[in-house]
């Protein structure tokens, strides 16, 4: 039965009292969304949980290719936290620690990273064009200019599983074109069903060979521009930890930045010999 405005009003205010001195790492816990939708008489279990977005504030595809690979995903799920049991990318801890390969970090690419960079899919064609930092020579053997083109293959294939051509119209009306806005897919009549089933969520689910492919050559891409000559995609999760944790370390130890700092943690509590694979 539904609850009357005056019993939400009555136990909204018993949860603001109940809550009003916690930190909010305590606000995220279960029991506190327990209580908050039961000011509602809502079961938890049945509603969605909104997971934290994090905006990483780049847009040179290099960049990008590097935070998709197999490497930065591992060091994540390492260092990050969880939300209950689900891992939760926390940038003090991933972003700001992850070792960049070398003369690639974002401070080394900062200030050469124009203002339109980045992938942009061309509709009308169908094609996706990409961008490096200016400083890509940096490393041997066009490191850089490869993780861009194997990232920007990797958004295409993705965006053209998401909204397949014969599916979507790319459309703006007047308004959104003034106000800069770029143009947006709109299902075709009959396709509306199957277009709400192409998430992300649902093809990393599935996770076809197509998929499976265009990641494994965006690793081997970043895999270069670190120089570990052999990497190959059976190189174990704690090889490659060990490798990401011995160049942080280094990096800090130097003086340097691994990315904006260091890690906090010996070699042992980072990557315990008994650990599981991730």
């Amino acid at each position: 039965m539904p609850l009357s405005w005056n019993e939400i009003r009555s136990r909204a205010h018993e949860f603001s009292r109940k809550w009003v001195s916690e930190e909010s790492e305590r606000a995220e816990a279960q029991s506190f969304w327990n209580d908050f939708f039961a000011v509602f008489g809502i079961e938890r279990k049945r509603v969605a949980i909104f997971e934290k977005q994090v905006n990483i504030a780049r847009a040179d595809d290099t960049t990008y290719g590097i935070l998709h690979s197999r490497f930065h995903e591992l060091w994540s799920l390492r260092l990050g936290t969880s939300l209950e049991d689900r891992p939760r990318y926390t940038p003090t801890t991933t972003f700001e620690t992850f070792p960049f390969p070398a003369g690639l970090t974002p401070r080394d690419t900062a200030s050469v990273v124009p203002a339109n960079a980045g992938i942009q899919s061309d509709q009308t064609a169908g094609k996706a064009r990409h961008w490096t930092p200016a400083c890509a020579g940096v490393t041997a053997g066009g490191a850089a200019e490869a993780i861009a083109a194997t990232a920007a293959q990797l958004n295409a294939l993705r965006e053209t599983w998401l909204n397949p051509p014969e599916w979507v119209d790319w459309v703006r009306t007047k308004e959104e074109e003034q106000a800069g806005f770029p143009l947006r897919p709109v299902a075709k009549p009959g396709h509306e069903a199957e277009l709400k089933k192409r998430t992300l969520t649902n093809l990393y689910n599935a996770r076809p060979a197509w998929l499976d492919n265009a990641h494994r050559e965006l690793d081997a891409a970043v895999a270069a521009a670190y120089g570990w000559t052999d990497y190959t995609p059976g190189m174990p999760d704690e090889e490659i930890l060990k490798r990401l944790l011995a160049l942080n370390l280094a990096r800090s130890a130097a003086g340097t930045s691994p990315s904006a700092g260091p890690v906090e943690s010996t070699p042992m509590s980072l990557i315990p010999s008994s650990s599981p694979a991730l």
